[in-house]
């Protein structure tokens, strides 16, 4: 027999007679792994928007044009922006709900008083971003409140609109439901050190602690599950923490990840609440695929925080899966003050709550500490960590299409004959057997433990199993174990000295 049958040929016809030259060109083993992730953020547009409620639209280049497409001032062309600023190269698209028309959007009043005796400014803040107001001599409550209407109607990028009547300013958000809530105003945020102090004789008194108040009723998460169809998202983001939104996210990240499907996929949201609020938040939920950050008395809204968190999640995790993500930057977030930032024991609870925590350091900036899951117990409600690390999941997604690359274009692709690992077949013959699966699952192995994704290449070898389904001829059957690198995130040191 030849060595090169006539049957090798994909396009060459075995049985031509024609006279003549006939090239072929084969390229199923030509290629090399390729994985460009893709980040998805759902949210809310405006009216004005022009992008298509529940479609998917990619984002271009610096993301200034999801301004003109979900609305100036809109939550989701703040998230881009926000997203952007941690995260320049990873590719975005965003799938816009509109606001729940049965809901209500929140609103605050602030009053201002007195009368002024100086010149000067009131730095007002809507989310960490600075207004300046302008202060005459003389100026009275309602003059005050007329001349924020108007440096806030100025400023075209904020989330909310507000409306003077005498001395009082209506603040209202732009969207209907929840995430109006976490919208947040305050007066002089960086203090006198930082230049900021109210003109003599004025004053401002915003309620509470300034967040925005009666917003409920957030978009029905249905429409964004159905919008996403089967398209790859590596990381979702999305800015409700609602029970229904949630529920549906997971659910369909559940879908995602099973085998028939092969989208996998990992989310991300923020929780903004005390420490009690966030445990009984994170207690409740249980999600493999879903990651929370935590917020707390912090000027931007949980959302915005999210997002940021997200860009930067995406980006290390697409250049490297099992890489931890502590000390990475929040650019752009505004860190709590210093008496409401969490101690160790609230690093704790939360961590076990299943809430991702985060650490400001000196210059006040705000980094990732332990970026997890919700996940805390399996299917018998017993605690267990295999799902802890939002690494995890990124790092078996990257085996599983590297593994999906190899079995399709070394075997399926080639459309290869299936034969016993007995079997004398002429070499060139597309033909695999579960002996030449196995090596070439193995040489992989190889390839990711120099890559530093998986290790101990002798047990992977001991627990790895190919074999010819027992019920239909033209399946091959594979059971493979990997053990996944591990990011270091404690080292402990018993320092035991002695006095001699």
């Amino acid at each position: 027999m030849s060595d090169l049958p006539d049957s090798a040929f994909n396009l060459v016809p075995a049985d031509t007679r024609r006279q003549g030259f006939y090239p072929e060109i084969e390229d199923s083993g030509a290629g090399t792994f390729q994985s460009r992730h893709t980040a998805l953020l759902i949210g809310q547009k405006l009216a004005a928007g022009t992008a298509t409620a529940g479609d998917v639209v990619t984002i271009p280049g610096d993301g200034r044009d999801a301004v003109t497409l979900f609305g100036r001032g809109s939550q989701l062309a703040l998230a881009v922006a926000a997203f952007r600023q941690n995260n320049r190269t990873t590719e975005l698209r965003c799938l816009p709900l509109a606001d729940n028309g049965a809901g209500t959007a929140a609103t605050l009043d602030v009053t201002f008083g007195g009368t002024a005796t100086e010149a000067g400014v009131i730095a007002f803040y809507v989310d960490g971003v600075r207004v300046q107001i302008p202060v005459a001599v003389g100026d009275d409550g309602s003059a005050l409140a007329a001349a924020a209407e108007t440096a806030l109607a100025a400023a075209l990028d904020l989330p909310v609109t507000a409306a003077a009547t005498l001395a009082v300013l209506a603040v209202t958000h732009r969207h209907k439901g929840l995430i109006g809530n976490e919208t947040r105003l305050q007066v002089n945020l960086r203090g006198s050190l930082g230049g900021e102090k109210l003109p003599a004789g004025v004053t401002v008194t915003i309620p509470g602690d300034g967040y925005l108040a009666g917003g409920a009723a957030n978009p029905d998460i249905a429409g964004a599950v159905a919008g996403m169809g089967d398209i790859r998202f590596h990381y979702i983001g999305y800015p409700w923490t609602d029970t229904a939104s949630m529920d549906g996210i997971e659910a369909e990240l559940t879908r995602r990840w099973a085998p028939e499907v092969r989208l996998r996929g990992q989310a991300f949201n923020g929780f903004i609440g005390t420490p009690g609020a966030r445990q009984s938040f994170g207690q409740a939920r249980n999600g493999k695929f879903n990651s929370t950050i935590r917020s707390y008395a912090a000027p931007g809204p949980a959302w915005m925080k999210s997002a940021r968190y997200l860009a930067q999640c995406a980006f290390s995790l697409a250049n490297h899966p099992a890489r931890p993500l502590n000390s990475l930057p929040l650019i752009g977030e505004i860190a709590e003050p210093e008496s409401a930032r969490p101690l160790f024991t609230d690093d704790q609870t939360d961590l076990y709550a299943g809430i991702a925590t985060d650490y400001v350091v000196a210059d006040g900036t705000v980094r990732i500490g332990r970026a997890i899951s919700n996940y805390q117990k399996n299917a018998s409600g017993v605690a267990d960590n295999a799902w802890l690390d939002i690494t995890t999941p990124a790092t078996l997604t990257r085996i599983c299409e590297e593994l999906e690359f190899l079995v399709t274009s070394e075997f399926i692709d080639r459309r290869c004959i299936l034969v016993d690992d007995d079997e004398v077949v002429a070499p060139g013959l597309p033909v695999c057997s579960p002996r030449s699966i196995r090596a070439a699952l193995i040489a992989h192995y190889e390839v990711l433990q120099r890559q530093g994704i998986v290790e101990d290449l002798a047990q992977f070898k001991k627990g790895l199993i190919v074999a010819r389904s027992d019920g239909d001829p033209a399946r091959v059957n594979i059971l493979y174990t990997p053990d996944l690198a591990n990011p270091l995130y404690i080292v402990a040191v018993q320092v035991a000295f002695a006095l001699n």
